[in-house]
């Protein structure tokens, strides 16, 4: 979803704001990749802080954040919205890469073949999403299409079983 809304971040702002939100487009692209590292950043330290370890959690995060206040303070002068995107995306994907590497250091755990069917189907729907690009209403079955899409990809890859579909209840 993050790989679909940084693909048409522009169409986005256009659909829910007037044309004078547009240049908004460009940060969010960045913005929502950040967010994306993020969300793994904080699943990763959940496992971490599941294994009574939260002062290293505590020591990943304040990192973190110390890495993204660094680089805004270089950037944002400069660069504006876009240095505090690019500094947010670079901050996010540090913290993302040491927690995981923590995670596999004492875990072991790093399923390879899970995460290359997944950004490999993630992709494909955002290489999609770029070659053609819709807007307006249109925007937003285009985007559950494209989801839709992804699924299917990842189901054919064997990444989702057919009994992680049925629905028991």
């Amino acid at each position: 979803i993050s790989l679909l809304i940084s693909a048409s971040s522009k169409e986005f702002i256009s659909l829910f704001y007037s044309s004078a939100y547009v240049g908004a487009g460009e940060p969010l692209s960045i913005l929502i990749l950040a967010f994306m590292f993020l969300s793994m950043f904080y699943l990763l330290t959940s496992i971490v802080t599941a294994a009574s370890k939260p002062k290293i959690t505590m020591i990943l995060t304040l990192m973190t954040l110390g890495i993204n206040c660094i680089l805004d303070y270089f950037l944002v002068p400069s660069y504006g919205m876009m240095g505090a995107a690019i500094g947010t995306l670079t901050a996010s994907i540090i913290g993302f890469v040491i927690a995981l590497s923590y995670v596999w250091r004492i875990f072991k755990i790093m399923p390879v073949k899970s995460m290359l069917r997944i950004i490999f189907s993630s992709l494909i729907v955002y290489l999609i999403c770029l070659t053609y690009p819709i807007s307006g209403i249109t925007l937003i079955l285009w985007m559950i299409s494209l989801f839709m899409l992804y699924l299917g990809i990842l189901y054919a890859l064997g990444e989702i079983r057919r009994d992680e579909l049925i629905i028991n209840g």
